[in-house]
């Protein structure tokens, strides 16, 4: 009888690992993202990812919320389900446990049978039924008779009940290891589940990491963008920030959730930027800084000389169809690396490296934004504040300037660079 088994040992230890992610019934938001097109990873098929129609660098707060709330339920969601089948593994071992031993008790009955059958043909060989039966005829008297006669019927009896027993006792070893059978393949079937439910939270967890960290590099871009409006509508700057900030609240709170069961490295998810830096940064102006001048005495914008003829011939045109513009550009790096060091801390991973979400208030890093290379203007309309949907500057802005090699930030009608972020 064949009784295949694979240890669940593995599984176990898997499960060690991706258990406790407390991140899932799915609803959909209602934009698209760059994850639902994203190649099924090793571990399976994808399905188990919630879909998430929103791209998570263009969304507005509350779609993003959604689309963390949904991907929290569906890791929950998984979770569960890994839960379950790791206790029907559990269940199927115990059962297949119980079969082997049945069949060890029984198989354990027969040996001993077999060695007392072994003694009753020994018997019938020695002492053929015909040769005993002839000695109790042949006895002295016949209370010796019956007594040899007793014994002999006696005799018969136990090794026919022996051979009974013997012929039982197989017959219900067929079935019981027919049983064990059916335990052991039920068994592996349930460690087969729980290696699917087990790969199904992974790709859960992963896809929560993505999108966590994909909102992380939105988190920070708006961040730096807060801090380079301040000068100019401080108002606006004060209600993004708000908005920000409670967008960190659901990143760091994602972040957190995953570092603590390590599941950003059990994912296969890197949490760090690869590419942020350690120490001090030196960022390249091209062309140096350059000085704009607006127009009707609005001020100056310093952006970078690579884009100052245009930016000037913008304002020029915009202010002879009467619309007098000016705004801010170059940001310096120093005034980012002070806020980190006043809300992050002072280790050179505070400033450089530690998430903006983990910051007190969420702080960008140095070197993200745009401004910083001087490649980036947040546009003033008329002196009155900061360029809105819809007004007239705004109007003028989509009309042409892209004429002049400038582009906007999805979300933020002010803010323009030269490839739009």
């Amino acid at each position: 009888m064949r009784v295949k088994r694979r240890g669940s040992a593995l599984i176990r230890a898997a499960v060690a690992i991706a258990v406790g992610m407390a991140l899932l019934a799915p609803t959909a938001s209602n934009a698209r993202t760059s994850q639902e097109n994203e190649p099924d990873d090793e571990h399976g098929s994808g399905s188990a990812r919630v879909e998430i129609q929103i791209d998570p660098l263009r969304a507005d707060s509350s779609d993003i919320n959604q689309a963390f709330s949904d991907i929290r339920d569906n890791v929950a969601s998984q979770r569960v389900a890994l839960d379950l089948a790791q206790q029907a593994v559990t269940d199927a071992e115990t059962a297949l446990t119980v079969a082997q031993q049945v069949v060890a008790d029984t198989q354990a009955q027969i040996d001993t049978l077999v060695l007392q059958s072994d003694d009753v043909v020994i018997r019938a060989f020695m002492s053929p039924p015909a040769e005993r039966a002839i000695e109790a005829m042949t006895a002295e008297n016949a209370v010796d008779a019956t007594m040899k006669q007793t014994v002999l019927d006696m005799q018969a009896t136990a090794d026919a009940d022996v051979l009974s027993q013997l012929e039982d006792a197989q017959g219900r070893l067929e079935d019981q290891q027919a049983q064990e059978q059916q335990a052991a393949d039920g068994a592996d079937a349930a460690v087969d589940e729980a290696q699917d439910a087990l790969n199904d939270l992974e790709d859960a967890v992963s896809q929560q990491t993505r999108f966590t960290n994909e909102v992380e590099t939105r988190l920070e871009r708006d961040l730096g963008e807060i801090e380079a409006l301040r000068d100019i509508d401080p108002a606006l700057a004060d209600r993004l920030a708000a908005a920000a900030a409670d967008l960190a609240v659901q990143v760091a709170a994602a972040r957190q959730q995953a570092e603590d069961e390590d599941a950003l490295v059990n994912a296969g998810v890197d949490p760090a930027d690869p590419n942020a830096p350690t120490g001090p940064i030196t960022i390249t102006i091209e062309g140096g800084l350059a000085v704009v001048s607006c127009p009707e005495g609005l001020g100056s914008i310093t952006v970078a000389g690579v884009i100052a003829r245009n930016l000037q011939g913008m304002l020029n045109l915009a202010a002879e169809q009467g619309l007098p513009m000016c705004g801010d550009g170059w940001r310096d790096t120093a005034e980012q690396v002070a806020l980190r060091r006043a809300h992050c801390g002072t280790s050179n991973y505070a400033i450089y490296q530690m998430p903006a979400s983990s910051c007190h208030p969420p702080t960008a890093r140095p070197g993200t934004s745009m401004h910083e290379k001087g490649l980036a203007v947040d546009f003033t309309c008329g002196g009155a504040g900061a360029v809105g949907w819809g007004d007239d500057c705004h109007d003028f802005l989509r009309a042409h300037a892209a004429d002049f090699g400038l582009y906007p930030l999805s979300g933020e009608p002010w803010h323009w660079s030269i490839d739009g972020n």
